[in-house]
């Protein structure tokens, strides 16, 4: 047995008072307290990674940061920590831990050697809920459904601790940890108290623990290679491991970027259900398999190119909820009633949900709702919804932005529910990649979101950035470098930002009074002018070849009516091209068509219309859903999800054949770019920094009993 305490373990009561202290609440406060200039500390951020918030507003953003987050990262710029090894007694139960096939009839509960820190956590009530595209809120809280409350840190250790699971008496938490150097391994904590008890050492990843329901075994999924996962059974104090087989997983599975192979511990004790899945096809289920006798039986049949993912059982193991995904980032929870038909047979019902991903769903104790984490990854946030099905989902944590894989227990006899979940800390870069061989480097970021690259006529790379505290645009040259504010709108929508090759000057749409409008800058932070006299709601703009005509989408300019215009900035009257609406990309090498996308961010189709006017006419681009449509110096180039794979693809305009260039290794952000010479292309990625487990209280609803 191992028993380590992990460079930055702290108490609970260590975490709650540092978690309480002094809060910096501007540059100002934040550079006085580094004992430097504003201009210093902004410039560590942005290249050396000083840990500061931001609260976003609808008009922008607030920064702050604690003092005792400046302080590790202080320590860890200049001190190699050494921390001294915890004793496995510390955390070992009394008692010696027998399987749960050996000890079937009994329930035994290991006597853990443990300090319990009560919690300080504020329930309160949001005055915004937040209403899925489309509905408005519901009136009601459904029954069961809590309202928002406020969370706190439970661990604030280096690096990324993810798949958090409450022991069955919420006492303690099992979860997955780098350690801060990339050995992602499997660890148990006390809540509250400051030892780390360490359960495995591989070079393997471990994934996805599940606790026994007496609370003395853990299970967990170990990768082996691309296309399998191990199933593996542990005591919770350590020791020797128990094999339960091996299972096929897609090969390509992360390109949903979530929980992918996952498993749950039915609370009879006697079966586990896991993910299974293929390549071919590319499909993904869940099997039941009996501990004892290592049986398997396929419980769901999805259909072909679709996975399910993120199995939990109900408190009384009759019904079992999980998500259904036919595509990347699209997905709903799904319950499935066990014992109602032949497994694999049994038709799922849907929940209601908060976007169109929501997955990892965590009952509530007494079974009447369910949370689940919805949104883009890898701003999730927590809801809960009635298990029934009925009325809307409620947001669950209040500020849970990057927040997922929830767990929760039912504490203190049931009056009282601990939730605890991971709280992702992330940014975004721009990669290239070679369409030659294939090859990926970072191109450029921040510790904020760098997104939608934009290539310019004169080689220089436009993108959408949070570095200055506000969505802006800004521009590197084309080795990335010298990186250039343009624009000083402070405003929560700003977007396709476009340079004329004419005049240099920079078209781009942003939010103005609540509406898009069409701007114009001719220099860097110069003054702005609006593209049209009077305001209208404007939705995309493009400029032509030669950089004169300036084509710009509008929804009510014609008369009201939505219509896409040629504009001839102080020149010419506007004229209209077509009364299509779509996202503009350019014209064609000739000028002779403007090529359009038109669908939804997940699935569009590729469009053109005859620059002199007219309708427009649908490209065929051939099988899969597409997406991040860009030109490029011989035709459109796009990405298609073909049975989970991300291709970078080419429209050749000149043949209208259509040819994978790429097949890419992971799943990039929405919005592509192809340098001027078609050698790269230019892709936003997500970088998981750091994840933290977060925990909070929630007052169990009256009459409600604890599993």
């Amino acid at each position: 047995m191992r028993g380590v305490k992990p460079p930055g373990t702290e108490s609970a009561a260590s975490v709650k008072k540092k978690f309480e202290r002094k809060r910096l609440g501007s540059w100002k406060e934040i550079a006085n307290y580094l004992g430097k200039t504003v201009r210093t500390v902004q410039r560590w951020e942005e290249k050396e990674g000083l840990p500061v918030r931001r609260l976003v507003h609808e008009s922008g953003a607030t920064v702050f940061a604690f003092e005792h987050e400046i302080d590790r990262w202080l320590n860890r710029r200049s001190l190699t920590v050494h921390e001294q090894p915890v004793s496995g007694a510390q955390l070992a139960p009394a008692s010696t831990a027998q399987t749960p096939v050996e000890n079937s009839a009994r329930s035994h509960k290991p006597a853990l050697a443990w300090v319990l820190v009560s919690l300080f956590v504020v329930a309160v009530v949001l005055a915004v809920v937040l209403a899925r595209p489309g509905q408005g809120p519901s009136n009601a809280t459904p029954k069961g459904v809590q309202t928002a409350v406020v969370p706190e840190l439970l661990t604030t250790s280096d690096g990324v601790e993810r798949f958090p699971a409450l022991s069955p008496d919420g006492r303690h938490v099992a979860y997955i940890w780098d350690g801060g150097q990339d050995q992602v391994d499997l660890y148990v904590r006390l809540v509250g108290a400051d030892g780390v008890l360490r359960l495995t050492d591989t070079a393997s990843i471990e994934e996805s623990p599940a606790w026994s329901p007496d609370g003395d075994w853990l299970v967990f999924l170990r990768r082996q290679g691309l296309d399998r996962r191990q199933l593996v059974m542990v005591s919770a104090l350590g020791g020797a491991e128990r094999p339960l087989g091996e299972f096929g997983v897609p090969r390509n599975l992360d390109a949903a970027r979530t929980i992918q192979a996952s498993v749950d511990w039915s609370p009879d004790s006697r079966t586990l259900v896991v993910t299974e899945g293929t390549d071919q096809p590319y499909r993904q289920w869940l099997t039941l398999v009996d501990i004892e006798s290592g049986d398997r039986t396929i419980l769901t049949d999805p259909p072909p190119a679709t996975i399910d993912l993120a199995p939990a059982f109900s408190p009384d193991g009759k019904q079992l909820a999980f998500t259904r995904s036919p595509g990347p980032l699209r997905g709903q929870v799904q319950v499935i009633d066990l014992g109602a038909g032949q497994p694999g047979k049994a038709l799922p019902r849907a929940l209601p949900g908060a976007t169109a991903w929501n997955t990892e769903p965590a009952w509530t104790p007494d079974g009447r709702s369910v949370v689940f984490a919805s949104g883009r990854w890898p701003r999730m946030s927590l809801w809960q919804v009635s298990a029934s099905g009925e009325g809307e989902p409620m947001p669950l944590v209040a500020g849970s932005e990057g927040g997922d894989q929830p767990s929760i227990r039912a504490v203190d006899g049931g009056a009282t529910w601990r939730l605890v979940y991971a709280q992702l800390g992330f940014e975004n870069d721009v990669w290239a990649v070679d369409l030659a061989n294939g090859e990926e480097r970072r191109l450029f970021g921040s510790t904020q979101r760098e997104r939608f690259p934009y290539v310019w006529p004169d080689g220089r790379i436009a993108f959408i950035s949070d570095r200055s505290g506000h969505r802006e645009i800004w521009v590197v040259d084309a080795e990335g470098q010298n990186p250039q504010q343009w624009t000083d709108h402070r405003s929560s929508y700003i977007w396709h930002p476009d340079l004329s090759a004419a005049h240099g000057t920079l078209a781009y749409e942003v939010q103005v009074d609540g509406r898009l409008q069409a701007y114009l800058r001719d220099a860097p932070l110069g003054p702005p002018r609006p593209v049209f006299d009077e305001p209208g709601r404007d939705y995309d703009l493009a400029w032509s070849n030669d950089g004169h005509t300036l084509y710009v989408a509008s929804m009510d300019r014609a008369d009201g009516q939505p219509a896409t215009w040629a504009v001839r900035p102080g020149e010419h009257e506007p004229r209209v091209v077509t009364t299509a609406v779509h996202e503009l990309l350019g014209e064609g090498p000739d000028g002779r068509w403007l090529y359009m996308a038109e669908g939804s961010a997940e699935d569009k189709r590729l469009l053109r219309v005859p620059t002199a006017g007219g309708e427009p006419e649908t490209v065929a681009l051939g099988e899969g859903t597409h997406h991040s449509f860009t030109l490029g110096p011989d035709g459109a180039y796009f990405l298609a999800v073909t049975a989970g794979h991300h291709e970078i693809r080419r429209w050749d305009w000149y043949t209208g054949e259509v040819e994978t260039l790429q097949v890419l290794a992971r799943p990039p952000e929405h919005g592509m770019a192809i340098t001027r010479d078609g050698r790269h292309a230019l892709l936003a990625r997500i970088m998981l920094l750091r994840a933290d487990l977060m925990q909070a209280t929630l007052d169990a609803p009256t009459g409600a009993g604890g599993h």
